[in-house]
C-alpha cells in the first residue's frame, strides 16, 4: 500500500507547491542558528582522583547543563568556585539555567520548528527551499541531558531527537537535497578564524560525531556540504580545513566582499562610516566591479550605516586560500548573507528580498541569504512566526524559495569569478560591528575611556584618552604599557592547554603511526582521511586500560582535546558580558581537568615534541589583512594557532593613536601576545 501511496502523495506535494509558487525573480534561503553553551564543564573537585576512580570502560564527562543545574543544587565537598563575598557569594555558575531554557524560544528552535518548517517548506516555491541550520553540538548535549534528567519544563521527550532524523531521512528537495540541512558547524561555538586550524578542524570533528549520535541523527549520519561560521565570523584561512572535511559553500557576510572593491567609497565612509569600524586597509582592495552602485543603508533599530555595492555583494562568488608555501589552492563558493536583511528579520520578524530588486536585469544570479540565530528569546529571532516567515514572506513578492544547495545547482558560479573577501562577522550590537580585527572577542590590552580620572589618581600619572581624526574621545584606548583586559589572559591560558593538547597529539601519533583512521562509511562522513586520534573517543571518551597502552577507550591525547573544546566557545569572551564575573573563569575550567587527567602518560614519555608554540591571530589596529603581508621569517609548519605576526604592506592612515608600544621584531609565538596594536601613521 505505501508504494501505491508514495507516487499520489509526491503528485499532491507538487500541486500544493505549485499553489504556492509565486512570480517572484529573486532566489532566497535561510540559515537559523542554535546554539547553547557548556555553561560549566566541570569535570570534578579532585580530577585525577576521579579518573583513577573510574572503571575501565566507562564514560569520561564533564557536566552538560542538566547536570550544572544538579551541581548547583547539591555541590560536591571540596567545590571552590563561587563569586566574591562582595559580589554576593552565590555559586558559580550563577546564571539560572532553568529560566535560559524554558523559554519558547529554546523548547521550540530545539525540538519542533525546525521539523515543522522544513515540512512546510515542501509547499512553497516547487520544492526546492531548504531549512538550513545549526544545532551545535554543544546544544545537543543539553537538550539531551535535560531530556534525561527531566529538571527543566519543556523538556519531557526523551526521545526528542526522533522529529529530527525523521524529517531529515524523509523530506527531499525537487533535486533530492535534505529540505533540512544540519550544516557544518564548530560544535562548541568557537570562533575559527581566531583558534587556529587545529583547534578549528578537532571542533568540526566534533560536531559532526556529536550529530551521528544515536539520539540525534544515528548511524545513518551523511554530512553536509555547507558551513556557518560561527557568528558569521569567515576567513580564507578556513578554506583549506573546510575543504578537507569536503565543504563546498560557506555563508559570509556580503560588506566583506564589498570592502575587497577597488572603487570602496571612502568618501561615503567619511560621510556616514561604514559600521561603525575603520574603512577597509587598501591592501584588501583587490577586486573590480563595474555594475550597480554603491548603497550606505542604515540598520534597522541601531546606529550602524552598512555599505555594500550591489549587485556584487548579493552575488555568490568562490573564494579561496594559496598556501604560501606550498603553492596549494583550496577553494569554495561564498554565499554573501544581507548583513541588513538578517539584522531586520531578527528585529521585526520578516523581511523581504527587495533590497535586490533594484538590480535584477544586471545580474542573473543575485541570491538573497538570511542569517540569524534561531533560538534568541530576547528577539524576533526566537518565534516560530519568524521561521516561518523565511518562506511566507521572503518567498513572496519578488522573492521565491531556493535552497543553497539547489541555487547552486541552478546558477552555478563561473570558475573564472574567484574574488577575495575580507575577514570579519556578522554586525551584531555596537561592540561587534563586523571589524576585520575582530575587537568582540578579543579586546587587546586597554584602558576605559571612564576609567582614565582613577587610573591617573593611582597611578600618578596624566594621561587622557586618545582621539579620532573628528577630535572625539575614543571609547577605549589601546596600550601595552598600561592597559589590561581579561580577554587576553583567557586566550594567554587557552594557548597554553591548546600546546599541551597538540603535542600530546603529536607524540601518541609518533608512537602510534596506525592509531587510527577512518573505516567505515560513518567514520568518513564525520572526518577526514589518514592516522589521526579517534572523534569517537575525543569527542564521547570512555576511560581506556593505563596498564595497556589505553585499549579500548581514550589515550591521553584524546582526553586532553576532550577537555580543551568546550574552553573557546566564542561567548565566553563577548566584551558586553564581562559584568558575568564567572565569564573571566570558566575558559580555564575544563583545562583543569585536562591538566590532572592526560599529563602522567605524557610525563612518563621520552620528550619528543616537535609542536611550535601556539599563538592566536596576530591583530594590528587597523587592520592589516594577512593574505598580502610578509613574515620576517618562515613560520614553523607544527604551529598549534593561526597566522603569525604580520606586516602590512600598504597601511591605512586613517586612524591616530597616542601611544605606540613596542612590538615584536619577529614572529616569535609568546602565549601572551596582546592582539592589537595602535594604528603607524
Amino acid at each position: 500500500m505505501q508504494l501505491r501511496l508514495k507516487p499520489l502523495a509526491a503528485f499532491l506535494a507538487a500541486l500544493f507547491a505549485a499553489s504556492h509558487a509565486g512570480a517572484g525573480t529573486i532566489p532566497a534561503a535561510h540559515v537559523y542558528h542554535n546554539h547553547m553553551p557548556n555553561f560549566w564543564p566541570f569535570y570534578a573537585v579532585d580530577p585525577l582522583a576521579k579518573y583513577n576512580a573510574t572503571a575501565i570502560g566507562a564514560p569520561v564527562r564533564y557536566t552538560y547543563d542538566a547536570d550544572v543545574i544538579k551541581l548547583k543544587n547539591n555541590p560536591p565537598a571540596g567545590y571552590s568556585y563561587y563569586l566574591p563575598a562582595s559580589l554576593g557569594g552565590a555559586i558559580m555558575p550563577h546564571d539560572d539555567l532553568v529560566a535560559y531554557y524554558t523559554p519558547d524560544a529554546k523548547t521550540g528552535a530545539y525540538q519542533s520548528w525546525p521539523m515543522q518548517v522544513a515540512n512546510e517548506m515542501q509547499s512553497w516555491s516547487g520544492a526546492k527551499g531548504q531549512v538550513h541550520v545549526t544545532m551545535s553540538g554543544a546544544v545537543i548535549n543539553n537538550v539531551q541531558s535535560l531530556a534525561s534528567a527531566q529538571n527543566v519544563p519543556g523538556y519531557s521527550n526523551s526521545n526528542w531527537g526522533a522529529s529530527w532524523l525523521n524529517t531529515w531521512n524523509t523530506l527531499k528537495t525537487a533535486n533530492n537535497y535534505r529540505t533540512l540541512d544540519t550544516v557544518h558547524f564548530t560544535g562548541h561555538h568557537s570562533m575559527g578564524p581566531l583558534v587556529g586550524p587545529d583547534y578549528f578542524l578537532k571542533d568540526l570533528v566534533y560536531q559532526n560525531v556529536t550529530l551521528a549520535q544515536p539520539y540525534f541523527l544515528g548511524n545513518g549520519f551523511v554530512a553536509s556540504k555547507g558551513f556557518f561560521p560561527t557568528e558569521l565570523g569567515f576567513s580564507e584561512r578556513l578554506i583549506p580545513t573546510l575543504a578537507k572535511l569536503g565543504v563546498q559553500w560557506s555563508v559570509i557576510g556580503n560588506n566583506h566582499f564589498s570592502r575587497t572593491l577597488k572603487d570602496y567609497p571612502y568618501a561615503s565612509f567619511d560621510a556616514s562610516g561604514d559600521t561603525l569600524t575603520s574603512p577597509p586597509n587598501r591592501a584588501e582592495l583587490r577586486n573590480t566591479s563595474a555594475l550597480g552602485s554603491w548603497v550606505a543603508a542604515n540598520m534597522a533599530h541601531e546606529q550602524q550605516v552598512v555599505v555594500n555595492k550591489l549587485p556584487f555583494a548579493s552575488t555568490p562568488h568562490w573564494v579561496r586560500h594559496v598556501d604560501p608555501a606550498t603553492g596549494a589552492v583550496t577553494r569554495l563558493a561564498g554565499i554573501p548573507v544581507s548583513q541588513n536583511g538578517s539584522w531586520l528579520e531578527g528585529w521585526e520578524g520578516a523581511v523581504t528580498v527587495d533590497e535586490l530588486a533594484p538590480y535584477t536585469s544586471l545580474e542573473a544570479r543575485q541570491f538573497f541569504v538570511v542569517a540569524h540565530d534561531g533560538d534568541n528569546s530576547g528577539g524576533r529571532a526566537g518565534a516560530l512566526s519568524t521561521w516561518q516567515a523565511g518562506h511566507s514572506t521572503t518567498c513572496s513578492g519578488n522573492g521565491y524559495c531556493l535552497g543553497i544547495d539547489e541555487y547552486l545547482r541552478a546558477k552555478p558560479i563561473p570558475d573564472s569569478d574567484v574574488q577575495h573577501v575580507q575577514d570579519g562577522s556578522w554586525i551584531d550590537t555596537r561592540d561587534s560591528s563586523s571589524d576585520p580585527t575582530w575587537y568582540h572577542w578579543h579586546l587587546p590590552f586597554l584602558i576605559w575611556k571612564g576609567q582614565f580620572a582613577d587610573f591617573n589618581r593611582v597611578t600618578g600619572n596624566n594621561l587622557a584618552p586618545k582621539t579620532n581624526l573628528k577630535g572625539q574621545q575614543e571609547g577605549a584606548t589601546v596600550s601595552f604599557e598600561y592597559g589590561w583586559h581579561y580577554l587576553e589572559r583567557n586566550f594567554a591560558l587557552l594557548q597554553a592547554a591548546l600546546n599541551y593538547a597538540k603535542t600530546a597529539e603529536q607524540i601518541w601519533l609518533d608512537g602510534h603511526p596506525n592509531h587510527w583512521s577512518p573505516s567505515t562509511a560513518l567514520d568518513k562522513q564525520v572526518t577526514h582521511a589518514g592516522n589521526q586520534l579517534n572523534p569517537w573517543m575525543l569527542s564521547y571518551p570512555v576511560k581506556g586500560d593505563p596498564a595497556n597502552d589505553y585499549a579500548g577507550g581514550a589515550n591521553p591525547a584524546e582526553l586532553a582535546w576532550y577537555f580543551l573544546l568546550p574552553a573557546m566557545d566564542s561567548g565566553f569572551g563577548y566584551a558586553r558580558m564581562c559584568r558575568r564575573t564567572w565569564r573571566k573563569t570558566v575558559p580555564a575550567l575544563p583545562c583543569g581537568g585536562r591538566s590532572a587527567i592526560p599529563t602522567t602518560p605524557v610525563r612518563s614519555t621520552p620528550p619528543r615534541p616537535k609542536a611550535g608554540p601556539c599563538s592566536i591571530t596576530a591583530m594590528t589596529s587597523p587592520s592589516t589583512p594577512t593574505a598580502t603581508t610578509c613574515r620576517a621569517s618562515p613560520a614553523p609548519r607544527s604551529r598549534c594557532g593561526s597566522t603569525p605576526a604580520t606586516i602590512s604592506t600598504r597601511p591605512t592612515t586613517r586612524t591616530r593613536c597616542t601611544t605606540r608600544p613596542p612590538w615584536p621584531a619577529s614572529p616569535a609565538c609568546r602565549s601572551t601576545r596582546p592582539m592589537s596594536a595602535p594604528g603607524r601613521t
